[in-house]
């Protein structure tokens, strides 16, 4: 009876050891596996974090976070994702690198900037826009874009145009440039009708138009206070034809006299002084020419007034980037 026992005992013992050794290998496995789960979920935080930080560095990680849609920068509460850059950044790539730009110009931390704040001015467009009313439907777009086509050669050639110096295809193309560029047109319209945006230049160029009235030359006043390329030469434009001008600019101009003055005169570029220096005609005495001059006062830009909006929105960047100046670099960048 002992020896059972004894054997009995021994048998448990042996169970017992059996089970507790393969309970520790399968803590082990867990704890292998956990570990192994932690250091990946460590790994893909720090390569995030490098990706944001040093994008040059680790362009995979870059590209990971492109692939899942991460945030680089919210702006009023709505996000610019790493895709969105990419997809820029790739296109302009493209168009420089075709053009035989150097590389410096597209690529590296300059380069990257200027694209993000290119989509924070884009963005900032578009909430501005909606805050005005201002709304771009599908068949807006599409009917721009068939005019693009009528005028480029067709939709074909175009298709292959933009594949070609963008890497794009034509939808791509039409929400992203054409959009942006009807965007600009129409809050322009909304803020031109606007007299308290209009105001500015127009005071500045009664100032103006008030000293020519009183006797200071022309010219003078146009080197001092004119907005246009042609102020460097008094505001002189040459012999222009008809048509070769903005309607209402072309109407005024062809109409006057001789060393005459004209009022205001109102363009989509802002308020023009005129005067005209000579006039020629042909054998029917009709006028075929005339040599002026001219003072122009822009409007603001509307860049600037979507710059005014950024000032006020709250941004949060979180790409990271070196180069200073966010706001101010969005606007020079959509000048440029």
């Amino acid at each position: 009876m002992e020896h059972d026992e004894l054997e009995h005992k021994v048998d448990e013992t042996v169970v017992t050891e059996a089970v507790t050794e393969n309970k520790s290998k399968k803590l082990f496995i867990k704890g292998i596996t956990s570990s192994i789960g932690v250091l990946a979920g460590v790994a893909i935080v720090a390569g995030a974090i490098v990706g944001y930080r040093s994008p040059d560095t680790f362009p995979f990680a870059t590209r990971c976070l492109s692939a899942i849609h991460a945030p680089a920068a919210l702006v009023g509460g709505s996000m610019i994702s790493w895709n969105d850059i990419k997809t820029d950044s790739d296109a302009l790539s493209l168009y420089l690198s075709n053009s035989g730009a150097p590389e410096s110009e597209y690529t590296g931390d300059v380069f990257r900037t200027r694209i993000l704040h290119r989509q924070m001015l884009t963005l900032a467009a578009e909430k501005m826009a909606a805050d005005l009313g201002i709304t771009i439907s599908e068949e807006v777009l599409n009917k721009e874009l068939d005019e693009i086509n009528a005028a480029s050669g067709g939709k074909e050639k175009v298709e292959a145009d933009i594949k070609k110096n963008f890497g794009w295809s034509i939808e791509q193309y039409r929400d992203r440039v054409v959009r942006s560029m009807l965007v600009l047109q129409e809050l322009q319209k909304k803020l031109l009708a606007d007299e308290t945006f209009t105001a500015p230049a127009k005071t500045a160029a009664e100032a103006a138009l008030a000293e020519v009235k009183g006797g200071k030359d022309f010219a003078a006043v146009a080197k001092e206070v004119s907005q246009d390329s042609s102020a460097g030469t008094g505001g002189d434009l040459g012999f222009m034809k008809p048509g070769q001008t903005v309607p209402e600019f072309d109407k005024v101009m062809f109409a006057m006299k001789r060393g005459e003055v004209s009022d205001l005169v109102r363009t989509e570029f802002g308020y023009h002084i005129i005067k005209v220096e000579e006039i020629k005609k042909d054998r029917a005495g009709k006028v075929t020419e005339v040599r002026a001059r001219h003072i122009l006062i822009k409007f603001p830009s509307v860049v600037l007034e979507i710059q005014k909006w950024l000032d006020k929105a709250s941004i949060y960047q979180f790409m990271h980037t070196t180069v200073p100046g966010r706001v101010d670099s969005a606007a020079e960048t959509a000048q440029n």
